[in-house]
């Protein structure tokens, strides 16, 4: 995984300020080629960073339907693409018996025991468990299994309530969401269900040792404290109140526009005080271990108090209910002519000066609240959607192909026809994160 560091970071403007401390900052390896070379032996590696690909969906054997989701980095042969889109097909198509035989032969079972076993025990939800992304998955130039990667861990340490539950109670018996298909099937057989419980007791263990290593960093970090009068910074972010220096991370848009990027300062730390965590979390999970406990199961969705969301809110049936109000279909199942048919009829009067091509001024002026009664509210779907284009001026034709082209997409059970469980589900997998407010409206990427 990427190595961290600290670093004291300093602003000096010529004439205007010297040396002002900006804090003390956590410094993150990027999975770039120099990371790739020096873990695999080479760059020349297949590799992606799933984003919203919960339950790592099979879609198909066309491969330009997975890039979306999965967001391959790099050139990717055929070869590649054709193995992977046979492991989803492995994971979605096979009887328990030909899982339990095929999946080593496409992942390394004990790579991902141990990633599996790190994310569980460090609860964090804000991952593959309830999100589908914050991880890479490279496939080893000498093995060609795939190995699972960590990645935007600033949520760990139960950093992030999410689905429900208490962090500190996070089954590890069933620690995912339903429709986390791969580690579902993983911890149900039982020769790698062994390795991964080995795994966990393992990670307990360092969690415990933590403790230690965090008075260890405290003393390294002290003369920094005194000298640049961080104390505030480092207690707020120790407890929980800091905020994390990466902000919420972009997809890709329909007709190939990239996402808003994941750089700026995003939400802070919400859960328990780390040192109350480490201790907690250790107890919890080797009485777990011990079978006294079994811990609280996770629900799908990014809040926490509830399963979906705050105050028990279900992500995707509410994204179902404004995409509805949107485009304008009331029936509850939708046909591809009905789908195809919305969004052009849409697009068409959004296009106000009809060039064929849609402005994001156009785009909002056009897109009310849907289902809400504050039309003056920008947090909206509308803008949920549009930050996945990239914020940039699409071609309406481009716009019209990538919103329809989602119908085969959320389709899972291939009957041609959309329900609103596919749909919800579909638009939570393909949308970055919804963050929501307490009276459902969808915060955009951009204001959080």
């Amino acid at each position: 995984s990427a190595a961290t560091t600290f670093a004291r970071v300093t602003l000096t403007v010529k004439g205007q300020i010297e040396n002002k401390i900006l804090g003390l900052y956590t410094v993150v390896e990027q999975v770039d080629k120099v990371f790739l070379r020096k873990h695999f032996g080479t760059s020349d590696v297949f590799l992606l960073k799933p984003e919203g690909a919960f339950g790592l969906p099979h879609m198909g054997d066309n491969w330009s339907k997975y890039e979306s989701l999965y967001d391959p980095k790099g050139k990717v042969s055929e070869a590649d693409t054709e193995r992977f889109i046979a492991f989803t097909r492995m994971l979605h198509g096979t009887t328990d018996a030909e899982f339990a035989k095929q999946i080593v032969e496409y992942i390394d079972v004990d790579n991902f025991a141990k990633f599996l076993a790190a994310t569980v025990v460090t609860s964090n939800l804000d991952s593959m468990l309830t999100m589908g992304h914050n991880y890479y998955i490279v496939r080893h130039p000498k093995t060609g299994k795939y190995q699972f990667l960590p990645w935007d861990l600033n949520m760990a340490f139960g950093g992030a309530p999410m689905g429900g539950v208490d962090p500190v109670d996070l089954s590890i018996g069933q620690p995912f969401a339903a429709g986390d298909v791969l580690t579902s099937r993983f911890l149900a057989v039982p020769a790698l269900q062994s390795k991964y419980r080995i795994a966990v007791s393992t990670a307990a263990d360092i969690l415990q040792g933590l403790e230690a290593k965090r008075l260890e960093l405290d003393t390294l970090v002290e003369p920094i404290r005194v000298q640049d009068d961080l104390s505030s910074v480092i207690s707020d972010r120790e407890s929980g109140n800091g905020q994390s220096d990466r902000g919420p991370g972009g997809g890709r848009g329909p007709g190939g526009g990239r996402g808003p990027g994941g750089g700026g300062r995003g939400p802070g730390r919400n859960g328990p005080d780390l040192r109350q965590f480490l201790a907690s979390r250790f107890l919890n999970v080797k009485a777990q271990l011990r079978g006294e406990s079994n811990g609280s199961i996770p629900s799908r969705g990014p809040g926490g108090g509830g399963p979906g969301g705050p105050g028990g809110q279900d992500i995707p049936s509410l994204l179902n209910t404004q995409c509805r109000a949107l485009i304008g279909i009331k029936t509850p199942t939708i046909t591809p002519e009905q789908w195809k048919q919305a969004w052009s009829a849409l697009i068409n009067r959004l296009d106000t000066d009809k060039n064929g091509m849609m402005t994001q001024s156009e785009w909002f002026k056009g897109t009310p609240n849907p289902g809400l009664n504050q039309p003056s509210d920008k947090f909206t779907f509308a803008t949920q959607l549009w930050s996945i284009f990239g914020n940039q001026t699409i071609s309406k034709a481009n716009l019209v192909t990538g919103l329809t082209g989602w119908f085969t997409l959320f389709d899972t059970n291939k009957d041609v026809i959309l329900s609103t469980v596919e749909l919800g589900n579909g638009l939570f997998t393909t949308l970055p994160p919804p963050y929501v407010r307490g009276d459902g409206g969808l915060k955009s990427v951009d204001d959080v």
